[in-house]
């Protein structure tokens, strides 16, 4: 995420403004489509932070429930 970031950050910093008006007339009519970005980020944080406490509350039992330990009280 943070490449993307940079990405955009350079490009906004090195971009002319006759540049950004282009490509904000090429782009502009795309503007209604999908969530907001900061609604987008506000959203993947709640489901990051969900999927953490489910995995730290969530055990997983890998020992099989009809396996039983050998009794070594007969070895005498």
């Amino acid at each position: 995420m943070e490449k993307v970031f940079e990405e955009i950050l350079n490009y906004l910093s090195n971009a002319s403004e006759e540049q950004l008006k282009k490509d904000w007339e090429e782009f502009k009519d795309l503007n209604d489509e999908g969530p907001l970005m900061g609604k987008l980020i506000e959203e993947s944080i709640v489901c990051i932070q969900t999927n953490a406490i489910i995995a730290k509350e969530t055990s997983v039992n890998y020992k099989n429930p009809y396996y039983t330990e050998p009794n070594n009280s007969m070895a005498a």
